[in-house]
């Protein structure tokens, strides 16, 4: 392999290992769950905050993350859509996906009241089409490049 080719490849690396995905789910087993599977089969980095302020931190020490995986019904009747107002107010731009036991009517609903124009894909908890979104959500973004 040539000196410049080894070059590309690190830093392709490097880039790849610093995408992260936030996820925001207030079941802690859950969220560890999806944390090791996208670790194990993409490995990439996560992070889960059981709430807003705890993904805040994140976001304040990480950076932006590469996608966002938000629980629909949080603690104390917080919704993902709320989350996803006030990350997307705070200037998170980062594709998002719904992580859900409720379905996406439900979904779509609590979009609808939080004022978000965006129609993100919902997913069942236990869905494994989670991994494959996330995976093709990383590799178009321009940090993978």
């Amino acid at each position: 392999m040539e000196k410049g080719t080894l070059a590309l490849l690190y830093v392709l690396t490097v880039q790849w290992q610093f995408m992260w995905v936030a996820i925001v789910e207030d079941q802690e087993a859950v969220g560890r769950s999806l944390k090791r599977r996208l670790r194990g089969d993409l490995g990439v980095e996560a992070y889960v905050a059981g709430d807003l302020a705890a993904m805040l931190e994140h976001l304040s020490r990480l950076g932006p993350p590469g996608a966002l995986i938000l629980d629909h019904s949080l603690a104390d009747g917080v919704t993902g859509a709320s989350v996803l107002a006030a990350l997307r107010r705070g200037g998170t731009t980062a594709p998002c996906a719904f992580w859900t036991g409720s379905g996406s009517r439900a979904v779509a609903h609590a979009l609808r009241v939080a004022g978000i124009d965006e129609r993100p894909p919902c997913f069942t908890k236990g869905d494994d089409a989670i991994i494959a979104w996330i995976h093709a959500v990383l590799l178009a973004s321009p940090l993978s490049i």
